[in-house]
């Protein structure tokens, strides 16, 4: 997101109007729950031409430090999941929504039985 928002400044600093467009949930303290990650800057469409030129010819890669062996390695370790903690939450999550049909159910039919 950051990028986007030196896009967005660095445009601006070109007289070029524009701003980012993104699900408020990537600045939340939880964003896992953003529906869409990407991040996209906005501008009007007479400056696109320009902006895109202007985008580029910028440097277009991160600074060395970022291809580090060290950082890379932490980042592939970040991303690996173990496969048995989604299937446990989601035998967790279908054994709570048929606890819950079974209490809806229990309360339904003691309402119809008492007006009944």
């Amino acid at each position: 997101m950051w990028e986007a928002e030196a896009a967005t400044r660095a445009l601006a600093d070109l007289g070029i109007e524009a701003t980012t467009s993104y699900d408020p949930a990537i600045n939340s303290v939880a964003p896992y729950f953003a529906s869409d990650r990407v991040v996209e800057v906005v501008v009007r469409e007479e400056d696109a031409g320009q902006a895109q030129n202007f985008l580029a010819a910028g440097p277009g890669t991160l600074p060395a430090e970022f291809e580090s062996p060290e950082l890379l390695a932490w980042s592939e370790s970040r991303t690996g999941r173990p496969a048995h903690s989604m299937t446990r939450w989601l035998g967790l999550r279908l054994l709570l929504i048929v606890a819950l049909g079974a209490i809806l159910l229990s309360a339904l039919s003691a309402l119809i039985g008492a007006f009944g």
